[in-house]
């Protein structure tokens, strides 16, 4: 008889329930904010990649121009890149395949891709801070 008294004890109570919630709450607090910086310098890092593709591209065009720099980065289209990359700098200004030429535009900091047709130099018109604490512009 007195195995039918006996009551067996399949699955959790609740507390063992709200103790393992509350212990993946707290972990995901805690990843979380490390996706959005992986994020970040993924976004980063294709910018920079972008960034040198140009780069090549207005050498490539000078040297093929015995020593003439293009006139604009959208003159390399499609010869030297299929289109003008886009730049991507997250949070700091909307995706943008704009290029700065005019002189009095270079260094308004407004995330569009600058080129100085006079000397071939090509950045990124951002005066914020990367992940790596550099300013954008001197990449």
């Amino acid at each position: 008889m007195a195995e039918y008294i006996r009551k067996k004890n399949n699955g959790f109570t609740l507390i063992e329930l709200m103790i393992v919630v509350t212990i993946i709450g707290v972990l995901a607090v805690i990843v979380m904010p490390r996706f959005g910086v992986l994020a970040r310098k993924g976004e980063e890092g294709a910018t920079k990649g972008k960034l040198g593709a140009i780069r090549s591209a207005v050498i490539i065009y000078n040297a093929k121009n015995e020593g003439i720099w293009a006139t604009d980065i959208n003159t390399l289209v499609p010869d030297y890149l299929n289109e003008v990359p886009e730049i991507n700098l997250g949070a700091y200004f909307p995706v943008s395949r704009n290029v700065d030429t005019d002189p009095a535009e270079l260094n308004d900091d407004d995330g569009d891709w600058s080129y100085d047709n006079t000397i071939g130099k090509v950045w990124i018109d951002c005066s914020r801070l990367d992940t790596k604490r550099e300013i954008v512009s001197t990449w």
